[in-house]
């Protein structure tokens, strides 16, 4: 995973027209679903477990739920201030992550009421931590794509051009494709704009020329 000015790269289309994810948005995925599946593998036991094993009462267990998700809600509101203004979510949703993976096993060790509270609450700091920035990261990435996607530079154009025509060819054709994309490319509007740029030291503006 990237951070969001941090290399992340949108999803493109496939040939027939359906959208592609983007490697970004597969990795947030699978580590949503996995810590998901940890946490109802867990959590659904856990007022059960407090009360057999802790010896807890009905208002200890209400309390000890109330004050994790309480803590989640606030902290939603904290780390998505905080991400708009660092502009570095990667960290806040990989440390929410990791945060959560360490405190959820800790579940089996405990020995007493408030221990279950201190995990139970540790875990929600996870959560309140890494969903504001992790939706926002998610966001950027669809942004970055549709703004791609709108005004591709040429040689953007080719690569995914060039990568849907080498699904199905062979080698000896894509390599044709290849040159003839290369001809076009180092006559274009783009490449003289690409090189003014870089002897100016200024930001290329393409414009798919």
């Amino acid at each position: 995973m990237t951070d969001d000015s941090e290399g992340t790269r949108g999803g493109g289309a496939r040939r027939d027209g359906a959208p592609r994810l983007s490697r970004n948005v597969k990795a947030l995925a699978a580590v949503s679903l996995l810590a998901d599946v940890s946490s109802d593998m867990i959590y659904p036991l856990l007022p059960t477990f407090m009360a057999g094993v802790l010896g807890a009462s009905a208002s200890v267990i209400g309390g000890i739920e109330g004050a994790a998700e309480s803590t989640a809600s606030m902290l939603k509101l904290v780390s998505g201030w905080w991400s708009d203004r660092l502009r570095r979510r990667k960290h806040l949703v990989v440390g929410g992550y990791t945060l959560s993976a360490i405190a959820r096993p800790l579940i089996g060790i405990t020995a007493l009421p408030w221990h279950a509270l201190v995990v139970r609450v540790t875990d929600r700091v996870g959560k309140g931590v890494r969903a504001s920035p992790r939706d926002a990261l998610l966001a950027h990435v669809r942004a970055l794509a549709d703004e791609i996607a709108a005004n591709a530079p040429l040689a953007v154009q080719a690569i995914k051009r060039t990568i849907d025509f080498h699904a199905d060819r062979g080698i000896s054709e894509s390599l044709r494709f290849e040159a003839s994309s290369a001809s076009v490319l180092f006559t274009s509007d783009d490449m003289t704009e690409g090189y003014r740029a870089m002897a100016a030291k200024q930001t290329a503006r393409f414009e798919g020329k």
